[in-house]
């Protein structure tokens, strides 16, 4: 997974569209959602080009380790190689910034 998230120095909530998925140790996604909400960030159900971050659960199945990603997460690849200026980060990453 090393290859497909960045690390970021600094996180600015305040307007930034959020993308959410996986399981995660920080709450349920709705949870992390309000968290989000509260630091002035809009969450978002599908990864478009709106987006400004997508966080990946730390609670990922071990195809997503080893060798498969799941749609929503190849999308969110694919928007970024194509020139999208997305981010992804781990939830590790993001708890980081809240």
């Amino acid at each position: 997974m090393d290859h497909i998230v960045g690390s970021i120095e600094s996180m600015n909530h305040e307007g930034a569209v959020i993308y959410f998925t996986g399981v995660f140790n920080t709450g349920t996604r709705k949870e992390v959602e309000v968290i989000a909400i509260k630091l002035g960030a809009t969450p978002r159900k599908d990864p478009s080009k709106s987006i400004y971050y997508v966080v990946i659960g730390s609670q990922v199945s071990s195809d997503l380790k080893h060798t498969s990603f799941g749609r929503k997460i190849q999308k969110a690849i694919e928007l970024r190689d194509g020139e999208h200026p997305l981010i992804i980060l781990t939830e590790q990453e993001w708890v980081r910034f809240i």
